[in-house]
């Protein structure tokens, strides 16, 4: 129901009292011609039976004598009739009616405006609707985006997801709407230029070792954009998509990829946020695949990297 917008800014005397619905009570005195913020409980009132509960009290604890509540009582009851016949104008006016009598009770000091900064909010949100509720997080800070330059800043990964792959080797990956990004962290005492990693990945997810499917390498010193052709993995895409950078500190190698998750290219995979990919990887020591350091391994004799096949992919599911 549309109801006619009451005021929130009460003038009295000098006195601009400012209704909110949060935070205590008002302290300490005003002299004229200043402006105090009144502050008020979070009521959220919903229903003319909350007014009239208010009222009620106030007369038990003696903030409101007999006569003034059986007024207010009488411009409550005349507001609900009309709102039940829809008269919603007549019914706002008498609202109208019942603020101005508390207003003007406070004005002359028959109340004091802390024992009525409930009842005021109250009829306000009958009239106009209760406040939003809080956001719970009001300014969320978004999840850090990783700077691809091979070190593992503080706090750089924590939001990302993160796998263990193999024995010392843990993945991680998170995406923002427009990039995937991905990770591999190796423990290797002795790290060389040719060390690194590759993706494969089932960018379909079928099962299936598809022409185009896509396939990442990156190694100390470089970065490679591949896919599979008729002739098998490993052709070095001429559009080259997505960026890697690695590094090595205290006996630990680090990998980091950015990579679009639709670059348009046909030998890229093409991913919308939330979207699943199918990806097997493998720690390249020195350029040369270690067999013990694929992820996933599908057998003691197997890793996903030998099969023909995509079955035994493990799925990476993008963030929305």
């Amino acid at each position: 129901m549309h109801r006619r917008h009451l005021r929130s800014l009460v003038p009295v005397f000098g006195l601009v009292f400012v209704l909110a619905r949060c935070g205590t009570g008002p302290t300490g005195p005003v002299a004229p011609g200043d402006a105090r913020a009144l502050t008020l409980a979070d009521v959220h009132c919903a229903a003319a039976d909350d007014i009239g509960a208010l009222i009620d009290r106030l007369e038990e604890e003696g903030n409101l004598k007999h006569g003034s509540a059986t007024s207010l009582r009488s411009h409550l009851a005349r507001a609900m009739r009309h709102e039940a016949a829809g008269r919603v104008d007549r019914a706002a006016e008498a609202y109208a009616q019942l603020l101005e009598q508390v207003e003007g009770r406070l004005a002359h000091g028959a109340l004091d405006e802390e024992s009525v900064a409930e009842l005021l909010a109250c009829v306000t949100d009958v009239v106009d609707g209760p406040g939003p509720e809080p956001d719970p997080d009001p300014d969320p800070e978004p999840d850090p985006v990783p700077v691809i330059d091979g070190t593992k800043s503080p706090g750089e990964w924590d939001a990302a997801t993160s796998v263990a792959v193999f024995t010392g080797g843990t993945f991680y990956h998170s995406n923002d709407g427009t990039t995937l990004y991905f990770a591999l962290e190796v423990a290797d005492a002795a790290p060389q230029a040719a060390d690194g990693f590759r993706i494969r990945f089932d960018d379909t997810l079928d099962g299936v070792a598809t022409v185009g499917d896509n396939e990442v390498r990156l190694r100390m010193d470089t970065y490679d954009d591949l896919f599979r052709s008729v002739f098998g993995w490993g052709v070095f895409d001429t559009h080259e998509d997505g960026t890697g950078a690695a590094g090595s500190s205290a006996g630990v190698n680090f990998f980091e990829v950015s990579f679009p998750l639709n670059s348009g290219d046909t030998n890229d995979f093409a991913l919308a946020a939330g979207d699943p990919v199918g990806f097997c990887l493998q720690y390249l020591n020195n350029g040369l695949a270690v067999d013990t350091a694929a992820y996933p391994r599908v057998g003691a004799f197997d890793n996903c990297m030998l099969d023909s096949d995509q079955a035994s992919y493990a799925v990476l599911t993008t963030s929305r």
